[in-house]
């Protein structure tokens, strides 16, 4: 799974995995705790066996480098989404 460093949920997918890895530790609910346990809790966790990656272009690494505000866009319109401090 790849997203582009400027879509709206760059940062959600970034975390995706470790929140929700986090919950199956805190909230087994009566799974199975071990790993690769069929029907264990780990079942439950979306992307767990995904290999995530986001695109950065050289727009971006420039930001980062220079400490300049960053824009996510909506994926249709090209339209700015959200505008941070600089990019992370």
């Amino acid at each position: 799974m790849s997203l582009n460093a400027d879509h709206p949920d760059v940062e959600e997918f970034i975390t995706c995995r470790p929140t929700r890895r986090r919950s199956v530790g805190a909230h087994r609910g009566g799974y199975e705790g071990a790993f690769n346990v069929k029907g264990g809790a780990y079942d439950s966790v979306f992307f767990q066996n995904a290999n995530h990656s986001v695109r950065v272009t050289d727009e971006f690494m420039r930001a980062l480098q220079d400490d300049k505000e960053w824009r996510t866009r909506y994926v249709l319109t090209g339209d700015t989404c959200q505008t941070t401090a600089r990019a992370t």
